[in-house]
């Protein structure tokens, strides 16, 4: 549950880890918060884990954050939407699409990288033997198209600074 009196200090993006020791963490999913009191859910495959680490990557509107509440539910097979094959083949088809943007030089590298770390979720998700739900194969789907429209073309910036560099070399010191 966000903070409930201001949207100052609110999660906006997280990265959920968690251990079976308490010591040694592995993410397990990332995303993004909408800014909003009310309630926000996220959903990862089932995993065995006795500690679960909740890390703010970034909050709204300032660099600290606060959550009112908190809470872990445990995976439930008779309440569980299991994801359609059909599903599962759209964020195949999605990866396939995206991955050549990953060494795409017109793009800016930051936006790549960007790109390339949502493509490692959604390939983490397809190979996992354990269950996917829909919703989480429509979020990764969500935040793959997410991804590659914010792929910034840098060719024209590129270009011009060649341009500009080849001038002031004409133009000598």
């Amino acid at each position: 549950l966000p903070r409930q009196n201001s949207n100052s200090g609110r999660v906006r993006d997280y990265t959920i880890e968690v251990s079976t020791d308490g010591t040694n963490f592995n993410a397990i999913t990332t995303g993004t918060f909408e800014t909003t009191a009310a309630k926000q859910f996220t959903e990862f495959a089932p995993t065995k884990a006795r500690y679960v680490r909740f890390v703010v990557t970034s909050g709204v509107l300032s660099n600290c954050c606060t959550v009112a509440e908190l809470e872990v539910y445990p995976y439930n097979e008779a309440t569980y939407d299991h994801a359609t094959d059909a599903e599962v083949n759209n964020l195949l088809s999605k990866i396939e699409e995206y991955a050549p943007y990953m060494s795409d030089a017109k793009y800016s590298e930051a936006t790549r990288e960007a790109l390339t770390n949502v493509l490692r979720e959604a390939d983490a998700l397809v190979n996992t033997t354990a269950p996917k739900s829909s919703s989480m194969v429509a979020l990764v789907i969500a935040k793959l198209d997410k991804a590659a429209e914010a792929l910034v073309d840098v060719t024209k910036a590129t270009a011009a600074k060649a341009e500009a560099e080849a001038l002031t070399q004409e133009d000598g010191p």
